[in-house]
């Protein structure tokens, strides 16, 4: 693992996929209640080029199941935001399934009233978006695989 990775986000992000490239977009995975970021360990290789994928390791989960747990939403952001600032030095995004796509959106708030940057696109699954009710696209029915191609496909620029 490089220094640089190895500094980013120690005990939160946990890269997937051996992919170190300096100017692909960070794309960072959240997930969903009761589960960690080994849920997404696969998903790595199946993304374009272009992409670097870290996973969000939240406490109470695998590797940091002695961690305090969060009971406020609110305070999740406030513990992140400090440790994930490393990491959003280039474009990125946010894929954040049921809690987890409460938590980036969350996250990506606080982010642009605090700090005035934001994910060039934030991916939910398993839950509406928070501002809206049309649904863009559609995953239901769709191979991990293919899901994993159409977020990379979505970090293209337009």
């Amino acid at each position: 693992m490089p220094a640089e990775s190895a500094r980013i986000g120690r005990d939160w992000l946990r890269r997937i996929g051996e992919r170190a490239n300096p100017g692909a977009v960070r794309l960072f995975y959240f997930p969903y209640a009761s589960i960690g970021a080994a849920a997404y360990r696969d998903w790595g290789a199946a993304l374009l080029a272009e992409a670097e994928a870290h996973a969000v390791q939240l406490p109470g989960r695998e590797d940091r199941l002695f961690a305090r747990p969060f009971c406020e939403m609110g305070e999740l952001p406030d513990a992140l935001v400090p440790d994930l600032l490393a990491a959003l030095d280039r474009p990125f995004a946010f894929f954040g399934h049921s809690m987890g796509a409460i938590i980036c959106w969350e996250l990506s708030r606080r982010l642009k009233s605090e700090q005035q940057i934001e994910p060039m696109r934030i991916f939910v699954s398993g839950c509406r978006a928070c501002s809206s009710s049309r649904v863009v696209h559609s995953l239901i029915n769709r191979t991990r695989d293919d899901i994993v191609r159409r977020l990379g496909h979505g970090l293209k620029a337009e």
